[in-house]
């Protein structure tokens, strides 16, 4: 609230150097070698806290959002679902080498710059409500302007869980990708709920607030998230990154606790 009200009365010549100021400071104060970001690569003591406090994500138990101490990088401002994505697309596939297709849905905007410039042309970032800074144009997921088979891999980060008819969406995304192509399709997920939880009487973005932990979800997914992938194609592998990268690699970047990535593959 402080931060908007110096925004809000501040000229923005003058707040444009209080905040580069600010966020010299904070790189001071955070400066160390404990944790690593392997989007930027800086070291620090710990990252910043991020998320939201409402009481649904800790009762649901939701890994993958919610109130986290340990989250954003004070360099680039990524956090820890960003960190985790990346690190896997560098170190598992062979999308940085620049020939392939890649479709961004809501780009997270420093892996959009990151690959802009390793993909350039190759490189395809959508979203319903653009931002001229991320965003080359406007895509509704239920409904892709490109042909069948047209992309080799799909990132569609904390998306679906906003999307009403999100199967709709999913099959969407599985008919653009090539045969032979990869998607990271992630979302919170509950780890106390067994079933997707949705109520379709919930309209009020307070009411959505209460129970789905922000104003603009219309669920919270549950462990048959796996199963709704497959509905719409997919062949879903759910990469956990402690077995696969080990636990000195998860603390290091620091990872959300407990987060799989959500893989889903065209045969």
């Amino acid at each position: 609230m402080i931060k908007t009200t110096l925004r809000n009365v501040t000229p923005q010549p003058l707040y444009g150097l209080y905040a580069a100021f600010r966020r010299v400071l904070v790189r001071i104060k955070y400066t160390g070698n404990l944790y690593e970001c392997t989007i930027c690569n800086h070291h620090y003591r710990k990252f910043l806290a991020d998320g939201s406090h409402g009481s649904v994500w800790k009762k649901l138990q939701i890994v993958g959002g919610g109130y986290r101490e340990n989250a954003k990088c004070p360099w680039c401002s990524s956090v820890d679902r960003d960190r985790l994505m990346y690190h896997y697309i560098k170190t598992k596939t062979n999308l940085m080498s620049g020939t392939k297709k890649l479709l961004h849905i809501a780009p997270e905007e420093n892996l959009a710059k990151i690959f802009r410039r390793a993909l350039g042309e190759n490189y395809t970032s959508g979203d319903l409500n653009p931002d001229s800074r991320t965003v080359s144009e406007r895509i509704d997921i239920r409904d892709i302007k490109y042909p069948d088979c047209f992309f080799d891999a799909v990132i569609c980060s904390n998306v679906l869980e906003h999307i009403p008819e999100d199967l709709k969406a999913m099959r969407e995304l599985y008919r653009v990708l090539k045969p032979g192509g990869w998607a990271i399709l992630q979302t919170p997920i509950s780890a106390a709920l067994k079933n997707t939880l949705e109520d379709w009487s919930v309209t009020l973005p307070a009411d959505r607030e209460r129970i789905f932990g922000q104003r603009d979800h219309v669920r919270i997914y549950a462990h048959d998230f796996k199963n709704r992938l497959e509905q719409a194609g997919f062949r879903v592998v759910v990469f956990d990154p402690e077995k696969e990268f080990g636990p000195d690699l998860v603390r290091r970047f620091a990872f959300f606790q407990g987060e799989n990535l959500y893989l889903g593959f065209k045969n």
